[in-house]
């Protein structure tokens, strides 16, 4: 019985900290959205459009990010049920 609940206690932490990332993106996407309009603006000036390419970055990858997680969660759901 102790390695069922030694696998139970990893998949709930594995769990557990998907949605905590899941949250975290969320969080930080808001974040980006709401200073887009200065991003936009630092875009303009050659001496500043490195931070804007920054954001840029961020704000792809953190698009990116929740359609491969989800990815995931789909392909071990069909893994789980082989």
């Amino acid at each position: 019985i102790i390695p069922v609940v030694g696998v139970a206690v990893s998949a709930l932490f594995g769990i557990l900290f998907a949605f905590g990332i899941i949250l975290l993106r969320r969080v930080m996407l808001v974040g980006l959205v709401i200073i887009a309009p200065l991003a936009i603006g630092l875009s303009v000036f050659p001496q500043t459009q490195s931070w804007a390419k920054k954001w840029w970055d961020w704000f792809s990858k953190l698009l990116l990010m929740y359609p491969f997680i989800m990815a995931f969660f789909g392909i071990s759901e069909v893994a789980a049920g082989l």
